[in-house]
C-alpha cells in the first residue's frame, strides 16, 4: 500500500510571477531546496510521533524527491520498514476499532482480519492475536506540517531571486 501524501500548494502566485526572469536550473535548485526542507519538517515530526521499540522504524523514516512522468517534482516522506503500515493503521479487530488520527483515504484501502489470526512462536507453540491498535505517526505529521512545505518553497525561491538580481 502506498502511504504517500499529495500536497496541493496554493498562494505561490506571487513567487511564480518572478520565475520567468531567472534561469531554469537555478529555479529547480531553489525548488528542490525548499521542497527538501519542507519534507524534512514532516519527517522530523513523524520521527517525534513514531512509536519506538528498537528505534528501527523511526530510523527508517526518510524523504526523497523524484520527477513524475510529466516532469513535475514529487516529494515523499516514507517509511523503509514493511511493518510501518501495520503500526500506522493497526491490525485485526483492534486496529479496526482505533482509527483516530489515521488517514481517512487509506481506510478504504485496508481490510482487517475480523477474527484475528494464529501464528507460531519460537518454542513450537501457537498464539492467537486480535492485532494491535493503530498508532498513526505519518499522517498526523503530514497534517501538522504540510503548510510549512509551501513556506519553505517560498523562502527558497525568494532567496534565489535575491541572489539572481
Amino acid at each position: 500500500m502506498n502511504t504517500g501524501f499529495d500536497i496541493e500548494l496554493s498562494g505561490l502566485d506571487d513567487v511564480f510571477s518572478l520565475l520567468d526572469r531567472f534561469d531554469e536550473d537555478g529555479l529547480e535548485d531553489a525548488l528542490r531546496a525548499g521542497l527538501g526542507s519542507g519534507l524534512q519538517k514532516i519527517a522530523g515530526a513523524a520521527k517525534m510521533l513514531c512509536p519506538v521499540d528498537t528505534g528501527s522504524l523511526r530510523n527508517s523514516i526518510k524523504t526523497r524527491m523524484t520527477f513524475d512522468g510529466e516532469g513535475a517534482l514529487v516529494g515523499e516522506v516514507y517509511v523503509g520498514k514493511q511493518y510501518g503500515v501495520f503500526v500506522e493503521m493497526g491490525t485485526g479487530p483492534k486496529g479496526e476499532q482505533s482509527h483516530a488520527g489515521v488517514n481517512p483515504e487509506w481506510l478504504s484501502k485496508v481490510t482487517y482480519s475480523p477474527k484475528g489470526w494464529v501464528y507460531p512462536t519460537d518454542d513450537g507453540e501457537f498464539r492467537h492475536t486480535l492485532g494491535q491498535p493503530a498508532r498513526p505517526f505519518l499522517y498526523p505529521a503530514y497534517r501538522s506540517e504540510k503548510n510549512k512545505v509551501a513556506d519553505e518553497i517560498r523562502r527558497a525561491i525568494r532567496r534565489y531571486a535575491k541572489k539572481g538580481r
